[in-house]
């Protein structure tokens, strides 16, 4: 449970919960949260206040507040297909966007995002051919990805090498590090307590 403590010790804690209440398996989700937070605090603290971060499928936005009320970013866009009625006006630099993510508007708000600066695509359990759609985006429009996949979907143009290995979860996981740009890592968080805690970061500022 370290990542819950390390939530729980943020002052903003409380604040957090408020805005993301209720929360159906809160344990779980905020496991999933503090993961990716930990990747992008080390990518943020490097230069403050240079990059935009785009939560695709934010569900109840838990990632993306955090991230605001935490982290030195530019901005902090959620972007999820259901209306939220909350009223985020008093959290700094953080937009809720109604989207589908399959809608073609989502490539306008990518690119009017990056003005000049650093876009960074976040994405918590985006189910099959989503996590597809988000890795193509990031492909497309952005600079650094982190992703934990979910469901697994299909995998066109599938490395058959790969089905010597039994775990589907983490076929899915190389089948989506093979489509994208940059340099890549899949690593296994265990401290994240969901079954589904592979986190796929990619990084196209380091590719040759």
């Amino acid at each position: 449970m370290r990542y819950i403590d390390e939530f729980l010790k943020l002052r903003c804690a409380s604040d957090v919960i408020k805005y993301v209440f209720p929360i159906n398996n809160p344990s779980k989700e905020i496991t999933e949260a503090m993961s990716i937070r930990k990747i992008l605090r080390k990518i943020t603290l490097a230069k403050p206040d240079y990059y935009t971060v785009i939560d695709l499928c934010a569900g109840n936005c838990l990632l993306s507040i955090l991230v605001a009320f935490t982290l030195p970013v530019k901005e902090v866009i959620a972007i999820d297909k259901r209306k939220l009625t909350k009223d985020f006006s008093k959290i700094r630099k953080f937009h809720y966007i109604e989207a589908n993510i399959n809608d073609s508007s989502i490539e306008s708000i990518l690119i009017n995002s990056k003005n000049n600066h650093g876009l960074i695509i976040t994405a918590i359990h985006p189910c099959k051919e989503l996590a597809v759609r988000t890795v193509n985006l990031y492909n497309n429009y952005a600079d650094i990805l982190i992703l934990i996949p979910c469901c697994v979907g299909q995998m066109k143009n599938f490395d058959q090498s790969l089905s010597v290995i039994k775990d589907r979860y983490l076929i899915w996981g190389l089948f989506l590090k093979s489509l994208c740009k940059g340099n890549t890592k899949l690593l296994r968080d265990t401290k994240c307590i969901s079954p589904k805690n592979l986190i796929l970061v990619a990084d196209k500022n380091g590719q040759r």
